[in-house]
């Protein structure tokens, strides 16, 4: 039964999302629905006619978004605000933001929006992705920094995979040469007081936590990570990271009828009161 299984997650999450678009959508409702259902098409037709056209949507608190008719950005706008996988719990107040694999910038504009936070650093190495960043935060009228290169152990270029899902591009043998930023030195030239650090960088958390010693973290307050077991044992991962003495909250499942969400792996500093 994997097939009917299937489809009844597929037409519970096209429900799911239609409804975000029809109440919380002041702008650009039309266009985001059909999005929906070409997000489904275009799994098994890539190149479908319109594919990676550039739609524009605001929600009823205001927020501007310009994203491509794509798998990549779509899933972003899913997990991000209506799946809401970076909520952060209650009492928790970051005042700034470091996104590592900021994409076109839907999680800094939503954590920025939700938290109010002064001042943030957006990193992001695909061109066309950044673009996209930088039009985003305009238009939403946040002023934080962005910075176009990857993120990783040290300084250099290396070649980047830009996969065709354009929020899984990664470090490897690509064809797109890209600088890297030495983490360390990223951080310790921040001209804000850093808060709230935010990693999906598929696969290269390795670089940033185990293959060098990862004390810049102790920089933050609060960490918020997507890990990718395929590329770096979790265990691992969290146990470098809690040696620099963060509190360890696992993803968060939450459960609406068939529909699963994850919020991502947490981390916050000791010592800390609050709870997930």
């Amino acid at each position: 039964m994997p097939i009917v299984s299937s489809l009844k997650r597929s037409l519970w999450g096209i429900r799911h999302e239609c409804n975000f678009g029809l109440k919380q959508l002041r702008r650009g409702r039309a266009s985001y629905l059909v999005n929906v259902l070409a997000y489904r098409v275009l799994a098994i037709w890539p190149t479908l006619p319109g594919a990676n056209k550039v739609c524009c949507l605001e929600t009823t608190d205001g927020d501007v978004l310009y994203y491509r008719r794509n798998r990549g950005d779509l899933q972003g706008i899913r997990e991000i605000y209506i799946d809401e996988i970076y909520s952060l719990p209650d009492g928790a107040n970051p005042t700034s933001l470091v996104d590592f694999g900021a994409n076109i910038g839907i999680a800094t504009i939503w954590l920025s929006r939700r938290y109010g936070l002064h001042a943030s650093l957006s990193v992001e190495p695909v061109p066309e992705n950044f673009a996209l960043l930088q039009r985003n935060l305009l238009a939403n009228n946040l002023f934080g920094q962005t910075l176009n290169a990857a993120i990783g152990a040290t300084n250099g270029t290396v070649m980047f995979d830009g996969s065709f899902e354009t929020n899984m591009g990664r470090m490897g043998a690509g064809t797109l040469e890209v600088t890297v930023h030495g983490v360390a030195q990223v951080v310790a030239n921040l001209d804000f007081a850093p808060s709230l650090l935010k990693v999906d960088v598929e696969g290269a958390e390795r670089d940033l936590f185990l293959d060098q010693e990862p004390s810049w973290a102790q920089a933050f307050q609060l960490i918020v990570i997507e890990v990718h077991p395929e590329h770096v044992d979790p265990v691992e991962l969290e146990t470098a990271i809690m040696n620099q003495g963060f509190r360890y909250f696992p993803p968060k499942e939450v459960s609406t009828g068939i529909h699963r969400a994850k919020r991502e792996r947490l981390f916050v500093r000791q010592p800390s009161t609050l709870t997930r």
